[in-house]
């Protein structure tokens, strides 16, 4: 049985897919507008989430990531009280 490695996109290649800077693309993940994973510090993005987010631009669908990013904030907010 083989396991297959999965290839994450870096900042800077959703950031060229996107045209938009390297620094918006981390920023949006920072907020959870855009799902992806810090590894080692670095964010990574998963491919199917990204088509999902721009899935979810074009027809305006994009309630769970909403919602995750709402009680992700919460939690920050709580936490600090």
């Amino acid at each position: 049985m083989s396991i297959k490695k999965k290839q994450f996109l870096t900042v800077r290649e959703v950031a060229d897919r996107w045209q938009r800077p390297d620094r918006w693309v981390a920023e949006q993940a920072s907020l959870g507008k855009v799902r992806g994973i810090k590894i080692g510090g670095v964010w990574r993005f998963d491919p199917d989430d990204i088509e999902a987010y721009e899935d979810g631009r074009k027809t305006g669908y994009r309630i769970e990531l909403a919602t995750r990013a709402h009680s992700r904030r919460m939690k920050q907010k709580n936490a600090s009280a």
